[in-house]
């Protein structure tokens, strides 16, 4: 990791475990942890964190690629700033990583100077954005999800497709062909656009077309 600014403080907490505090003009306490916890997936290792926050109707979740890569995937957990209060937030990202998972706990308030807010939120970012990694390994938890799915309209005879690339990329090859990431159970157009649900039972690919599912079926086995 390379990273140096006079406002940031890192502390070596043990060995799996480091932190980097804002020390400049803030409303108050602004860190991001970074940990990595062994033998476990993403989400087991971020609910115990989460469970800790309460019932709390802001918190948001989301997906996207993992900070520092192009072809790994992450998790978000985040409570958002209240609109009166100390102006706390929290966001998670977790990720799987080499047999366990690597966590980045981002801890920020926001006060009433703006300009300041801004100025923390721009170093803090800057922390997530440093990050290398000289040896990522593949995500084995999404191992069986690459693959090209297929189905045959029965009136009209087309054969309509949803492809998966091991890189979280992938298209729907549906009337058009429109490029697409995927994620745990969600495929998003690459221009944001459009959502869409699905779900990977064996070798089917269930995928939710507004409302009316439809059963792919993966490219090389018998019922093809």
């Amino acid at each position: 990791m390379n990273y140096a600014v006079p406002v940031m403080e890192a502390h070596e907490i043990d060995e799996h475990t480091a932190s980097f505090v804002y020390t400049g003009e803030s409303a108050g306490t602004n860190m991001v942890t970074i940990s990595y916890v062994p033998g476990k997936q993403p989400e087991e290792a971020m609910t115990e964190i989460t469970d800790t926050w309460g019932d709390d109707e802001t918190l948001e979740r989301s997906e996207g690629f993992f900070p520092g890569t192009e072809d790994k995937w992450g998790y978000w957990r985040s409570i958002a700033h209240a609109e009166n209060g100390s102006g706390f937030s929290e966001t998670l990202i977790g990720g799987e990583y080499n047999g366990g998972v690597l966590l980045f706990d981002i801890v920020s308030h926001n006060g009433s100077d703006e300009e300041q807010n801004i100025t923390v939120s721009d170093h803090l970012s800057a922390v997530i954005d440093s990050i290398r990694y000289e040896n990522f390994g593949p995500q084995t938890m999404y191992e069986y999800y690459p693959g090209t799915y297929s189905r045959t309209d029965e009136d009209t005879g087309a054969v309509y497709s949803v492809i998966l690339n091991e890189d979280h990329t992938g298209t729907l090859a549906f009337q058009d062909s429109v490029d697409i990431f995927w994620g745990s159970y969600q495929v998003t157009t690459t221009d944001g656009n459009y959502v869409y649900e699905y779900t990977i039972e064996g070798d089917d690919l269930l995928f939710d077309h507004n409302g009316i599912w439809a059963t792919y079926t993966r490219e090389g086995t018998d019922r093809d």
